[in-house]
């Protein structure tokens, strides 16, 4: 099995990220859609737990003067800064697997790419934590079930912050890689 060039793994994953960054575009705009949608329809709240847990909280249980404006406000803050993140780390995946394709993995623009993508991991992380943390303590407050206790970890995440920054030292090492590439290059 090929990992570069034509006809290779590098070109189904470049194919496939072409179709996740027009999709994404697409999705992106329904997503903001349907948050002011749901804005206006207001008659209890639901969330989705990582691992697929859906929880709909009836109004009898919202905490009485809750102000659900408040809630979306978080929830779409926190959308307006992912969107963003993940439509660049996209971009930059598209021309770097392009690069991949043409048998071009070497070089200083691929190094800044990879370099893009992981601080774009790293900032995705960071708005996780921060207003998942809101998110979980705005929800925690203002409901509350008989039987149910709800509190929030304020512990953060590693994974994200980890990932972001092996991404970050594959991208100096893509660079060294360059830089080696370059110097050969020029001596034959």
């Amino acid at each position: 099995m090929r990992y570069l060039g034509k006809k290779s793994v590098s070109q189904v994953v470049s194919k496939w990220l072409s179709i996740l960054w027009y999709g994404s575009m697409a999705g992106a705009a329904l997503i903001l859609i349907g948050v002011f949608v749901a804005n206006r329809n207001l008659e209890g709240f639901g969330l989705t737990i990582r691992g697929g847990l859906k929880i709909r909280v009836s109004p009898e249980y919202i905490t009485p003067g809750f102000d659900y404006k408040k809630y979306f406000g978080l929830l779409l803050l926190s959308v307006l800064f992912m969107i963003p993140l993940y439509m660049a780390a996209i971009y930059q995946l598209r021309g770097l697997f392009r690069e991949f394709v043409r048998n071009r993995p070497f070089n200083k623009e691929n190094a800044r790419r990879i370099r893009i993508v992981g601080w774009c991991v790293m900032a995705s992380w960071l708005v996780d934590n921060v207003l998942g943390a809101a998110l979980s303590w705005t929800i925690a407050r203002n409901v509350q079930v008989p039987g149910v206790e709800l509190s929030t970890n304020l512990f953060p995440r590693l994974t994200g912050l980890f990932l972001g920054l092996i991404i970050m030292v594959l991208s100096e090492v893509f660079a060294e890689a360059a830089r080696i590439k370059e110097e050969q290059d020029l001596t034959i």
